[in-house]
């Protein structure tokens, strides 16, 4: 790793830690098990302070777990300040990512936000090159009604094929205790996920959803408090079997 570049892992891991710790902030990395649990959506709903950490094991393989501590802060009335740090592989190969960003509230009905990636990928051995690449991104998000529509637009650039990445999401509350969603996703091919969100009893939840292309099915609890929260998610994709995943998050 760069020299100057480990300032910056060695900022985000103790901000992250010693912070008091947040569920969804606007930036395009990990969205946490709620997420995960509603067909991998990304999802910009909460705005309260307070950190979060997640882990996800793609497949139940160790080589494709992730880690990621993520922190969510106000900056005075209208903005909010954003900041995570996720691991992902094992002894071998790794990628470490570090996000920052700011989402600021233009009117009652518009947000707005940008983020910037830093990635790194590689080995600790001399057979694979390492690499890393910057990629910033930017959020629109519209409210009518009980309706929300979210547009986020970035780059990809480790794949020169395909550098541009796209999601358009219309998440919608019918009812109280209910919330649906469907996103329109496009980085390495065009996908559809599809969620939905249902409030058992105060504090108590039940997600569900799916993705195509490859097709797999998601599953998912979650309990929530006033000053914590915590989601349980599982994938579940047929030639490559199930993927966990669960966050904990403290509010403040």
């Amino acid at each position: 790793m760069r020299a100057a570049t480990k300032p910056l892992l060695l900022f985000a891991v103790v901000v992250a830690f010693t912070l008091p710790a947040a569920g969804q902030y606007i930036s395009p990395v990990a969205q946490g098990a709620r997420s995960g649990a509603l067909g991998g959506s990304l999802l910009y709903d909460c705005d309260a302070q307070g950190a979060a950490v997640d882990w996800r094991r793609d497949y139940g393989l160790a080589a494709l777990a992730d880690k990621t501590v993520r922190l969510q802060l106000h900056t005075g009335a209208s903005g909010t300040a954003l900041a995570a740090y996720s691991h992902r592989g094992d002894a071998v190969y790794h990628e470490q990512q570090v996000a920052l960003g700011y989402g600021l509230r233009l009117t009652s009905w518009l947000h707005a936000a940008v983020a910037a990636r830093w990635l790194l990928r590689g080995t600790n051995d001399a057979h694979y090159e390492r690499r890393q690449w910057l990629a910033p991104s930017a959020l629109l998000q519209a409210y009518a009604g009980n309706t929300t529509v979210t547009l986020l637009a970035g780059t990809r650039p480790w794949d020169e094929a395909r550098p541009w990445r796209m999601h358009l999401q219309a998440a919608c509350r019918p009812l109280p205790q209910l919330l649906t969603l469907a996103e329109v996703e496009r980085e390495e091919r065009t996908r559809l996920r599809l969620g939905m969100e249902y409030t058992i009893v105060e504090g108590w939840l039940l997600r569900s959803g799916l993705a195509t292309r490859p097709v797999v099915l998601t599953f998912g609890v979650g309990a929530r408090r006033q000053h914590w929260s915590v989601a349980l998610a599982v994938e579940v994709h047929d030639a490559l079997g199930i993927t966990p995943q669960t966050t904990v998050a403290l509010w403040f």
